[in-house]
């Protein structure tokens, strides 16, 4: 028996509408599947992350607050005039400071009566790595070579041990 093409798509119509339900509930299910499935990756994936959010913020917490940190001064005297080139210099060594394993934390200060005058209060969570490597790095030996000209002599340095902090 041979069909016209009128006929012939009526039949493939009327296929299609009798299977329609069929196909649409087996995609509906495989579409659950993987959500179901997504959803879970998804849900394993915040607790993970959650997880190491917490674990960073606590490491930070106790780097920060831990009295055995040694705080560093150190005193700096830019030359009449330098007191930006010296400082700009510092920022620039500070950003690279601030990558370097053991390092918590650096303020810089400036004398506001007298802009030459320099104090980075500097803590790290150990003395031996600042006393070596930390004095031996590309980025800190660039510096102490460029700060001929524009500071007027080595800084004092001095290390410090907390003994009481008082918050209000």
């Amino acid at each position: 028996m041979i069909l016209d093409k009128n006929t012939r798509n009526e039949l493939r119509i009327a296929i299609c509408q009798q299977q329609a339900p069929k196909i649409a509930h087996k995609l509906c299910n495989i579409t659950l599947k993987n959500m179901k499935t997504q959803n879970k990756v998804f849900i394993k994936a915040i607790i993970i992350i959650t997880a190491f959010v917490f674990i960073s913020w606590t490491k930070e917490d106790i780097r920060l607050d831990n009295p055995k940190n040694i705080i560093v001064l150190v005193k700096y005297k830019a030359q009449p005039t330098k007191e930006i080139a010296a400082v700009s210099a510092l920022t620039k060594l500070i950003e690279n400071v601030k990558l370097e394993p053991h390092f918590v934390n650096i303020k810089l200060h400036i004398d506001p009566k007298d802009k030459t005058n320099i104090l980075l209060y500097e803590e790290w969570d150990d003395e031996a790595y600042y006393n070596s490597k930390h004095m031996t790095t590309t980025h800190l030996q660039k510096f102490i070579g460029d700060s001929r000209n524009f500071l007027a002599g080595p800084p004092e340095i001095t290390f410090w041990q907390v003994e009481n902090e008082y918050k209000k």
